[in-house]
């Protein structure tokens, strides 16, 4: 076979890093391979974002390594140009990382002549049916093509001769991965429309590919008899969309037209091995001083549950921090500030739960940072299928609030987050506190919601059916009418926002009780239930929350395993759950 690269045509360049941030992270090596005369340049950089090199078990490069180097010049990098004719040939890479650190780092020491580089990341070459989770690799490439040379530590001149032979190798030609399965393919190949519907990253890969329609066409309105899907044998999954695509083009056997085109496109592929699949099931995490652990199931489950959530995609994770309804002192703040610059990424992110998340934070620093920011009486936690941390609105401190919120909700978070801690339930449980009618937090988005109000006390005997009435003027959703010359509020519909008190001159609603209406049952995310509100409003904050008590002790006990506290109220019914949550109070 005809070899379709020319090895006058390119140099190779690698890169050895600090991490995958090109902003943040240190480049620590280039190193350029030009295949036609085997020259090299291999270099080592100085550190000068990071004080640490975590990359050690990747790339072998340890900080005494990088000690004493100088940073690139424009002179140097103009000899490097020269020397290798980086304006005249393509510069082939692995994987995009290498042109942004270059790129950025030549930006940083305001070194000019990156606009005049070409780079090729033939990683593009490459269409996979997932997205990439680590296993497609050079490495296995190379294994599968028969190269040899691979070694455990990925020098930066070393990748350079690994990606140069399997470039030669791969001739031009572009693979196609099929879950592990490797195939190489070429122009004459057609990638069949059903590979962009069953394996959902084909449409991202497919668009680096000029000649290839990524478009995928919706068929609208399409009614098919499913006894006609019988044309061909089905595998154990049953019916594949290549056999309802066959059936929508009137395929009736195997010597159609159509059914030998798709037979003789699939000789097309080159079947060249199989890559390795990837372990979800041991993660190797990075620690700060160039070691590795290897973190099992057990060990992420534990950690999960003192709050710290791994980051999709790293060997890291997210500190949860609880706050107490989402109010921290200062001190906390700065505390929580300066955990994030030690143990993480320097940043934080506010939950929805009105926690603070702190990302970033390595496996073997997760001890250490629960022992720093307890100094400031701060925990992690706020995980599992138990009673989650309380939400609260700003209560009195609002003009329109009717309840202390923050008072309720903390007492609240006392006696069931913290006193029921080791209660187990069948899915997680939410609970929140509106101050008023108004909603902020949306209380009936919750398993179970407060929301403070305050019901008008009428004395009709001293209204004067003023034309312009007062407590009409200031009711907000227009329930307060004057009825044949008094005051009349229709209680069904009232919603005991208060705002109707104290506004009559004749004292017609001179107070009004407050009270807690209590909503069971809603819930937030793909599916939505909006709680209802049980048939009383309870003038005891005791009662209330002797309330919220028996609807958890009730989801522990009724509850099935994995539904949500909406699902067992529908199973069981709410006009049955309302009674046993109201009786003997």
């Amino acid at each position: 076979m005809s070899s379709n690269v020319n090895a006058n045509d390119y140099v190779v360049l690698d890169v050895e890093t600090n991490g995958l941030s090109s902003i943040r992270d240190d480049l620590l090596s280039i190193s350029i391979f030009k295949p036609d005369d085997n020259k090299i340049y291999d270099r080592f950089l100085p550190l000068e974002l990071s004080n640490e090199v975590e990359t050690t078990y990747i790339n072998g490069i340890t900080k005494e390594m990088l000690k004493d180097k100088s940073p690139l010049t424009q002179k140097e990098f103009d000899k490097v140009i020269n020397d290798f004719e980086l304006e005249k040939r393509i510069i082939l890479i692995y994987g995009s990382i290498d042109e942004k650190f270059i790129k950025n780092y030549l930006k940083r020491k305001k070194i000019k002549g990156f606009d005049k580089l070409r780079f090729y990341n033939f990683k593009h070459d490459i269409i996979s049916s997932r997205f990439s989770e680590g296993n497609i690799t050079k490495d296995n490439l190379c294994k599968i093509y028969g190269i040899n040379n691979i070694q455990e530590i990925h020098t930066g001149l070393n990748d350079c001769i690994l990606e140069w032979n399997l470039f030669q190798k791969m001739n031009g030609n572009k693979l196609i991965i099929i879950n592990n399965d490797v195939f190489e393919f070429n122009d004459d190949y057609i990638i069949p429309v059903s590979y962009l519907t069953t394996y959902t990253n084909f449409k991202y890969c497919i668009k680096d590919f000029p000649k290839i329609d990524a478009e995928i066409k919706e068929i609208k309105k399409i009614r098919i008899d499913s006894s006609e899907i019988k044309k061909f044998e089905t595998n154990i999954s049953g019916i594949s969309i290549e056999h309802l695509i066959n059936t929508l083009l009137n395929v009736k056997d195997m010597n159609s037209e159509t059914f030998l085109f798709q037979l003789e496109n699939k000789k097309k592929l080159k079947k060249l091995g199989k890559l390795p699949s990837m372990i979800h099931q041991i993660p190797i995490l990075l620690n700060r001083d160039g070691t590795i652990t290897a973190l099992n199931k057990e060990d992420e489950k534990r950690v999960k549950g003192m709050g710290f959530l791994n980051n999709r995609g790293t060997d890291l994770f997210s500190a949860r921090v609880l706050t107490t309804n989402g109010k921290v002192t200062a001190a906390q703040h700065r505390c929580m500030a300066d955990a994030a610059e030690k143990f993480g990424n320097g940043e934080l992110l506010y939950t929805t739960r009105l926690s603070v998340e702190i990302p970033g934070i390595p496996y073997d620093k997760i001890e250490e940072f629960q022992k720093f920011i307890a100094k400031e009486g701060l925990v992690t936690g706020g995980t599992g299928a138990k009673v989650r941390p309380v939400v609260s609105c700003k209560g009195t401190t609002c003009q329109y609030g009717l309840l202390d919120s923050y008072a309720v909700s903390e007492e609240i978070y006392r006696r069931f987050y913290e006193g029921y801690r080791e209660v187990a339930l069948p899915h997680k449980f939410k609970i929140a506190v509106g101050g008023c009618p108004n909603n902020c937090v949306k209380p009936d988005l919750n398993d179970v919601g407060i929301i403070g109000q305050r019901i008008p006390n009428v004395n009709a005997d001293v209204c004067k059916g003023c034309k312009k009435c007062a407590i009409e003027a200031a009711c907000p959703n227009k329930v307060a009418k004057v009825v044949d010359g008094k005051i009349q509020i229709d209680k069904n519909i009232c919603k005991n926002c208060g705002r109707c008190v104290g506004k009559c001159p004749f004292h017609t609603i001179e107070d009004g009780a407050y009270g807690y209406k209590i909503y069971i049952g809603g819930r937030w995310g793909k599916k939505v239930s909006q709680g209802k509100a049980l048939g009383r409003i309870f003038t005891s904050k005791e009662e209330a929350l002797d309330v919220i008590e028996k609807a958890i002790l009730f989801f522990r006990d009724n509850g099935i395993k994995g539904e949500r506290f909406a699902e067992t109220i529908e199973r069981i019914g709410f006009e049955n759950v309302e009674k046993q949550l109201l009786e003997q109070l």
